[in-house]
């Protein structure tokens, strides 16, 4: 038998078992001295007593370029072409390679009702689906499909993009947002730089990927 390994958070002395489940991961080989939750609030506050940095931060982002329209007007036309259909077929190891790394943060390993209680958990004051992340009710996230708007389902979203692909790592989220944090970390994107970010949305969030999944997974 295996034996388990506990390390000790320097902040709370709690005992935990030592995996990435309750520690980040450093410098891809050692676990962080903080367990998840006092990692998670050090941060925040950091960012509380440091705006300034914060806003550097936040204004890199905004910085990123933007495609132009006629960007996507070439892109329409190297589709018409079938010049994309040409590279496809003189470049499959490199789609095989793109889909496998896709594929590894889109697979999820919950059920269908795991899923539902944690659409659940999100409801809004008024009992309605909404997105982890800025609050938006579900019956407001309209998404273009086959040249048509209609009401779209919330995606489900990994907290940590490198992460678990259980429940306990998933929120869902609106397209928009969940297109802005893409590979992002959480408290990069998610702070008081952010618009959209609530306080108590992400408190929200940390108590579920930290503790209120377990609510779903043992139902």
């Amino acid at each position: 038998m295996k034996e388990i390994k506990y390390k000790k958070c320097i902040i709370c002395n709690k005992y935990f078992e030592e995996t990435s489940d309750n520690f980040y991961i450093k410098n891809k080989t050692h676990l962080s001295p903080y367990c998840k939750p006092c990692e998670k609030a050090k941060n925040l506050e950091y960012s509380r007593k440091h705006p300034e940095k914060r806003a550097i931060y936040a204004k890199k982002d905004n910085n990123k370029p933007i495609r132009s329209r006629h960007i996507y007007e070439a892109m329409k036309k190297y589709r018409e072409d079938g010049r994309d259909k040409e590279w496809n077929s003189k470049n499959k190891e490199k789609i095989k390679g793109y889909r496998e790394k896709r594929n590894k943060y889109k697979k999820r390993t919950f059920t269908s009702d795991e899923w539902d209680m944690c659409l659940d958990y999100f409801k809004d004051n008024n009992g309605e689906y909404s997105c982890a992340y800025c609050g938006l009710p579900q019956s407001k996230h309209i998404v273009k499909y086959c040249g048509k708007e209609i009401v779209g389902n919330f995606h489900k979203e990994h907290v940590i993009h490198d992460g678990d692909n259980g429940i306990k790592n998933c929120v869902p989220s609106c397209k928009i947002c969940n297109s802005k944090k893409n590979v992002k970390i959480l408290d990069d994107w998610y702070n008081e730089n952010n618009p959209i970010y609530s306080e108590e949305r992400y408190l929200k969030i940390i108590k579920w990927i930290t503790s209120d999944y377990k609510l779903a997974m043992y139902q």
